[in-house]
């Protein structure tokens, strides 16, 4: 006999699939409405101000300074603003269609295979990438500038891409799953950090393809000391490539909370939870720090070498405030990422890396300016106090 609890018919994607997964979404932001407005309204606030900024620079101050320049600048900050959107819509696409409660894990009760189940999230994901990124893609048509036809292509291959590296970011999950592998955990640190370290270094964690891409922006600064360019350049170069680094907080917290209910019930307080992602996130600007100094020093040496130059106090300061740049946004990150909803990664990305943008050119245009980076750094941490509990996911 047929069992008749299992569907019987040929399952198609478009009915039996991606629309009942797009009904279930609007369920689930129908039921919590009120948090979804709040942090809504707070992302559109924080997009509308860096679109705002950003537009207003390249489109209005910069053109009376260089025509030339502002125009090639604003085509390659349309393509970085692609390509970080593109970034953003392949982490919240993946998190939702690995989700075991999704629609899609729920074909397997109708007896779907499990290879046809991974081609329809395949196909959900690249239909999900392609729409999100185009929406994102005609809004940036609208407030930035008119995209050139590099945008648009830009747009249609990298949802392909994020497609495909969704792909082998599973196959290296299930891989790690089944292949089991040494502990790499710290025992000598307190409980809390050590677990969570020994999460960082896993191949799949989130936000580790971001170390790799934050080292290309200091590459950059050192071949700006070694061709003895502007020392703007640098100090632009590192700042960037500690924004980068700063992405993965967002990401790491956002992961760390759904398993937030395990420590909520071991009465762990938000000042220990908080504190032991800021022991972390320190350690890693301290590394950061030491890094981009010493390749920074390497690549004055390198320079005053092949030009004849002096590797002189003004180098010195140069390459201090670079590494100051590069350092501060992932050490500052912690004290941020709850203050809106620390369940939305893309919001934190984008509030984290106008904190960094101001609080980095302040340190430019007056590099006494660090100091006080303490002291925000201590009060927003007061301010987002006691939200571990009731920013978790439930």
């Amino acid at each position: 006999m047929t069992n008749k609890t299992h569907k019987t018919h040929d399952v198609n994607f478009w009915i039996d699939a991606f629309l009942p997964m797009l009904q279930q979404e609007v369920r689930r932001l129908k039921a919590s409405a009120a948090t979804f407005l709040t942090t809504s309204a707070a992302t559109t606030v924080v997009i509308a101000l860096f679109i705002y900024i950003f537009g207003d620079f390249f489109r209005e101050k910069l053109p009376e300074v260089d025509p030339n320049l502002a125009k090639s600048s604003l085509f390659y900050l349309n393509a970085a603003a692609l390509c970080f959107s593109s970034f953003i819509i392949a982490h919240y696409v993946a998190r939702k269609l690995r989700e075991p409660d999704n629609w899609l894990a729920m074909l397997s009760q109708w007896g779907v295979t499990d290879n046809r189940i991974a081609k329809f999230r395949r196909l959900a994901a690249l239909i999900l990438n392609v729409i999100l990124l185009w929406l994102s893609a005609m809004l940036l048509n609208r407030y930035l500038d008119g995209l050139a036809r590099a945008h648009w292509w830009l747009a249609l291959s990298l949802p392909v891409i994020n497609t495909l590296r969704y792909d082998f970011r599973s196959s290296i999950n299930r891989q790690n799953d089944l292949t089991p592998h040494r502990s790499n955990v710290n025992y000598r640190l307190p409980p809390l950090v050590a677990w969570r370290m020994a999460r960082l270094s896993q191949p799949a964690a989130p936000g580790s393809t971001l170390r790799l891409v934050a080292g290309l922006p200091v590459i950059f600064a050192m071949i700006a000391i070694i061709r003895g360019q502007p020392a703007e350049l640098t100090y632009l170069a590192s700042l960037s490539g500690g924004i980068i680094l700063a992405w993965i907080v967002p990401l790491v917290v956002d992961d760390d909370l759904k398993t937030a209910w395990i420590e909520r019930q071991a009465a762990v307080s938000h000042f220990e939870w908080i504190m032991s992602w800021q022991r972390i996130f320190t350690r890693i600007a301290i590394q950061t720090l030491a890094i981009t100094i010493v390749c920074l020093c390497l690549a004055a040496l390198i320079g005053t070498t092949m030009t004849g130059g002096v590797f002189d106090e003004k180098v010195l300061k140069t390459i201090l405030i670079s590494g100051f740049l590069a350092a501060f946004p992932v050490w500052l990150a912690p004290a941020f990422v709850m203050q809106i909803d620390g369940k939305k990664p893309a919001t934190n990305i984008i509030l984290m890396t106008l904190i960094s943008v101001f609080v980095g050119s302040a340190v430019i245009a007056a590099p006494i300016i660090a100091l006080f980076t303490f002291l925000l750094h201590r009060e927003a941490h007061r301010y987002q106090g006691g939200r571990f509990a009731r920013g978790a996911y439930h």
